[in-house]
């Protein structure tokens, strides 16, 4: 049987792969929403997406008005 290390150890890589993927649909939806103003419907289902899998809305808010450059 496996240790609660063990499957931390395990899981870890994918927990960071995640959290690369999240980071870069939401920087790419930001400089898209910078740039011309507007989300796509594709950016809208992804945010749905990102949120139906676990992602903390306010932290997704916080890091497109980081990337746009606007006080949340």
């Amino acid at each position: 049987m496996l240790s609660d290390v063990d499957i931390d150890n395990l899981i870890a890589p994918f927990v960071d792969r995640q959290q690369d993927l999240e980071s870069y649909i939401i920087e790419t939806i930001a400089t898209r929403v910078n740039q011309i103003g507007k989300l796509l419907p594709k950016d809208v289902y992804r945010l749905e997406q990102l949120y139906k899998y676990g992602s903390d809305t306010k932290k997704i808010n916080k890091a497109i008005a980081n990337t746009i450059g606007i006080q949340e």
